[in-house]
């Protein structure tokens, strides 16, 4: 859940470079809308060339630590929170200038170890002419071809909608995948009875013996990916109400100012930020909830006014870089938000004044009809009518054209949250990251384990923990991130049973990746419009933060 913030903060500099672009063109004698020329200005206002330039710093840092093993990430990290928190947080949170950025890089390399200078070097060797020419030009070319990790060559994973935009499975949410294809051959919740039948007494299921989860397994025999990532968008929420009873429905045919493409909280937030304009809006998307459990910073969510979203607040943040070192208080407030607090006032800014439309579905094409205007095309033969279209549907990169450059990196996380009353965890401080492994951090013939860590959201009676992947070049998948959780907790003394598992959480987020083409008629917002921070995964409060000034161009 690392993308909510960016995301907040962005929208209403959406909103206000759109409604300025729309007035403009409404001015010209012909009636024509240029919508070339307003995505243009929207976009100058969403990437303005300082903003560039500090993405490509930090797409430079996700290049190092791509490469950095798990010693010399502790290295680093150790390091890093040892700046002040004024450069910590801003880079995290993106809210520190380029030459700012620079200052970061300049600190960490002068208080930094003589090891770790020495590696950082050889590491940012290759990638140095890349990142000078880009910050010199506030360019970001890098590769935009379509994101498939594992699946280089995956079918479209859409499928699973049916042609209204609704969920076409069963509500996987309160049932946790502990045997199904997607999994190891069975399971991993431990089982005191000798369910296999050998008298070898309690089993991982599917493990054989518990102590099997010492052993990584081969990607091949792992489940897919795409599976995972079909599991988290099926999730429903009987809390969260469904957008077709929230919002009128929009008529077939129907033309609005402005067409938002996806219904996550950058779409919510732009077609809300719009309706308080005075635009018409129609909102297209599946009727699902939000599903991904959002963390920020406690600072920023107040800053734009959702404060009263975050469902649980954290007096204090900790990391712990190694178990010598132990946890360490890095003194800035953390928050869980309320998945459907969020939602619900997002959903409430875009019915006041009832100039949002919704339309279950998906967006197929946009095109020019001849007229200035867009016509959107639905995947089951809806046509509607837009002077622009902005599209807010995630990672998935259909529709938009995006810039050539090198290939993205990726996140990857699985979590479980747990029915626990008697946890390890301080329930007044959030863990932002333990560096500590669940495995030995070197193979037998010296390869290096990708690196994972370990992220905790608890509370008195219950615990959300993590297994975060912070970046990679290839994806690790979601099983073996399950079995180092799994591994980091009985190494703890935790016992996991299929009773205390409330929710399972699959989160992918693709690092880095080229901006979309400009000019283009069609607009992007969000990790669509690359507002994901391509070395943290931060983005929701920024993008939100923005919708109001994109949408009065």
């Amino acid at each position: 859940g690392y993308m909510v913030s960016k995301t907040l903060y962005q929208a209403p500099v959406l909103v206000d470079a759109l409604k300025q672009g729309l007035e403009r063109e409404a001015s010209k004698e012909d009636g024509q809308y240029n919508a070339t020329s307003i995505s243009t200005g929207v976009w100058d206002a969403i990437w303005p060339n300082e903003d560039k330039r500090q993405r490509t710093f930090m797409c430079f840092g996700m290049e190092i630590l791509m490469e950095l093993d798990v010693a010399t990430t502790r290295r680093f990290f150790s390091t890093f929170f040892k700046l002040s928190q004024e450069m910590w947080g801003g880079f995290l949170s993106w809210r520190i200038s380029s030459l700012g950025l620079l200052g970061i890089g300049l600190s960490i390399f002068r208080t930094a170890s003589n090891e770790l200078r020495r590696d950082f070097v050889l590491n940012a060797i290759p990638y140095m002419p890349t990142f000078v020419k880009n910050f010199a030009s506030a360019d970001n070319n890098f590769e935009s071809e379509a994101w498939a990790g594992l699946y280089a060559a995956a079918d479209k994973t859409r499928s699973h909608f049916n042609s209204t935009g609704g969920l076409s499975g069963s509500n996987p949410t309160s049932v946790p995948i502990t045997s199904s294809n997607l999994d190891f051959k069975d399971a991993v919740i431990r089982d005191d009875k000798d369910d296999r039948g050998d008298g070898s007494g309690g089993s991982v299921a599917g493990l054989g013996k518990p102590g099997d989860l010492d052993t990584p397994q081969d990607v091949r025999s792992l489940g897919d990916d795409r599976d995972w990532i079909r599991f988290q968008q099926e999730k429903s929420f009987d809390d969260q109400v469904k957008l077709v009873d929230a919002l009128p429905r929009m008529q077939s045919g129907e033309q609005v100012d402005v067409l938002v493409g996806g219904v996550g909280p950058s779409g919510l937030a732009v077609a809300g930020a719009l309706a308080s304009r005075g635009i018409k809006v129609g909102l297209v998307g599946p009727d699902a909830p939000f599903t991904n459990n959002y963390g920020v910073w406690v600072d920023e969510f107040e800053e734009i006014g959702l404060a009263h979203t975050i469902v649980e607040k954290y007096e204090d943040t900790l990391v712990m870089i190694d178990e010598e070192k132990g946890m360490e208080a890095v003194g800035r407030q953390y928050g869980r938000v309320g998945r459907k607090e969020l939602r619900d006032e997002l959903l409430s800014r875009c019915k006041e004044g009832g100039n949002v439309v919704y339309y279950p579905g998906l967006i197929e094409k946009v095109e020019e009809d001849g007229r200035g205007n867009r016509r959107v095309e639905l995947s089951d033969g809806e046509e509607f009518t837009a002077r622009m279209v902005t599209m807010s549907t995630g990672h998935n990169r259909e529709v938009l054209t995006y810039e050539k450059g090198d290939t993205p990196l990726w996140q990857t996380a699985y979590g479980i949250e747990l029915k626990m009353k008697d946890h390890h965890w301080d329930p007044k401080k959030a863990v932002f990251m333990d560096l500590t492994q669940s495995d030995d951090e070197q193979f037998d013939d010296g390869l290096q384990r990708v690196p994972s860590f370990l992220y905790v959201l608890p509370s008195e009676d219950k615990v959300f923990v993590e297994e975060t992947c912070l970046i990679s070049k290839v994806q690790v998948p979601f099983d073996e991130l399950k079995r180092r959780l799994y591994k980091r907790l009985e190494k703890l003394g935790i016992e996991v049973t299929e009773d205390t598992i409330i929710e399972e959480e699959a989160s992918w987020i693709p690092l880095g990746g080229s901006l979309p083409k400009i000019p283009q008629p069609v607009l992007g917002f969000g990790a669509a419009a690359g507002l994901v921070h391509p070395a943290s995964g931060y983005s929701i409060v920024n993008s939100l933060s923005k919708a109001g000034e994109i949408a009065d161009h």
